[in-house]
């Protein structure tokens, strides 16, 4: 069953449970009331009967014979030794009974359901010695109690039934229209899930559930919609950070085809293979431990300053090499640690080593020097510089300069990570080429800055 029937369905079942209920209750106190009424005609007219007979003269007789023929025909009255003083031409069904009840002394009422007739017998007593000197049966056909007993069940019934289908079909209408803009949601977000994952229900703030639904399903879309854009980026980064030891091991492989014949050129060039595809798994533990939130960069330990430039230089020689740049780097004496796994380190300055390669004429310098408690990475070419119209863009994802090379991933890693670190990466202004800084949380002061 859909909901809306679960829903209708109970709600009709609530209904007939509390309509069942009223009727039954209902008709049990109407069928009360009816007997009562039944009884107060039986005494009434057994108590005039009984007052208007009396003894005379040692005879019995009956005084102010009610004129109603009802009365009349639905009364007896027996003297006390039970000969039978009055009673109607044709007693019926109650004949019988009434002279069971010839000798009552006492109030008696029986119930003929055959007949539907009640009868009531009442001892009458003289007025002076206070003698029981008779017994009166009287009758009252119960039929119009009966009838309307029955009219009233039957009407009741019926009355019950229209109120179940009519609050059936009205739970099932309200049912549908509350659901109807969950039916919609539940469509819309099945379509963007497909094509767009940006759009958003937009009902604005959660007044009701369904407020409050259109709201979660909002910020579910978000996530899943951010999940989508990060795992994108994962990969766009992952491939972008493998490039360069791909190529690099590409390189040393055709270097070692054409000096197969050299053993110790084989086995420098395996040394290097080997360097490189540590190089490769390291890459990917780091972005893969990043991605994962399983390092957590400032507050994974630290790391080595020096050394994580070092490795970065001896990284990117083959690609400077090949583009006729010279590699610089100086390193301050007296460096503090840096506040994040030197891996994460690596991965956050090698994008903008790359970058300057990239765009550098002839030389490139790295410089690492502490600056109150943090470690400053600045890494300074002699290229053309940054586009002016590019400068507040140039960490988006994606944005890269008409002549270069790169795919526009490099400075936004380097960015994210930084912040991964609670550092950042920025754009300085320098008198020729580009200058950016990688800082990073550290400890101490850094003295001045000699060769490494």
């Amino acid at each position: 069953m859909s909901l809306r029937a679960r829903v209708t369905a109970a709600a009709a079942l609530v209904l007939l449970v509390s309509v069942g209920t009223v009727i039954l209750i209902g008709n049990v106190l109407l069928a009360r009331g009816l007997h009562q009424d039944e009884s107060v005609v039986l005494v009434a007219r057994a108590d005039a009967l009984a007052a208007s007979t009396e003894e005379t003269a040692g005879k019995v007789v009956v005084e102010n014979r009610p004129s109603d023929p009802r009365l009349a025909g639905r009364a007896w009255v027996y003297s006390a030794d039970g000969a039978e003083i009055t009673a109607p031409l044709n007693g019926g069904i109650a004949e019988p009974f009434a002279r069971r009840l010839r000798t009552a002394t006492r109030p008696t009422e029986i119930d003929i359901p055959e007949g539907e007739v009640r009868l009531r017998a009442v001892p009458a007593f003289d007025s002076d010695t206070k003698r029981r000197i008779a017994t009166v049966v009287v009758a009252v056909s119960t039929r119009p109690y009966e009838f309307t007993r029955k009219r009233t069940l039957f009407g009741s019934l019926v009355l019950g039934l229209l109120v179940l289908i009519i609050g059936s079909a009205v739970a099932w209408r309200a049912v549908g229209s509350a659901l109807r803009p969950v039916a919609a949601m539940a469509r819309d977000a099945e379509e963007w899930s497909e094509h767009d994952l940006d759009r958003r229900f937009g009902r604005g703030p959660a007044r009701d559930e369904l407020g409050s639904l259109a709201t979660t399903l909002d910020g579910l879309l978000g996530r899943i919609a951010a999940s989508r854009r990060h795992e994108q980026r994962f990969s766009a980064e992952m491939a972008h950070e493998l490039r360069t030891p791909l190529t690099a091991i590409r390189g040393e492989a055709e270097l070692l085809e054409r000096r197969a014949a050299d053993p110790v050129a084989v086995r420098a060039g395996l040394a290097d293979l080997q360097r490189l595809a540590d190089r490769m798994a390291g890459v990917v533990d780091t972005l893969m431990g990043v991605a994962r939130d399983e390092t957590a960069p400032s507050t994974g330990g630290t790391g080595d300053a020096r050394l994580a430039a070092q490795n970065v230089t001896e990284a990117v020689a083959g690609a400077a090499a090949a583009s006729d740049v010279v590699i610089s780097l100086t390193v301050a004496p007296n460096l503090p640690a840096v506040g994040s796994p030197a891996e994460v380190v690596e991965r956050a300055l090698q994008p903008l080593v790359d970058n300057a390669i990239r765009h550098a004429k002839s030389t490139v310098d790295i410089t690492v020097d502490g600056r109150d408690t943090e470690v400053w990475f600045t890494v300074q070419d002699d290229g053309d510089g940054v586009d002016e119209a590019l400068r507040d863009d140039v960490f988006e994802p994606g944005v890269r300069g008409e002549n270069s090379s790169g795919v526009g991933l490099g400075l936004a890693l380097a960015r994210r990570l930084a912040l991964g670190c609670e550092g950042d990466v920025q754009l300085e202004p320098s008198d020729g080429g580009a200058r950016f800084v990688l800082r990073l949380p550290g400890a101490g002061l850094g003295g001045p800055g000699q060769p490494a």
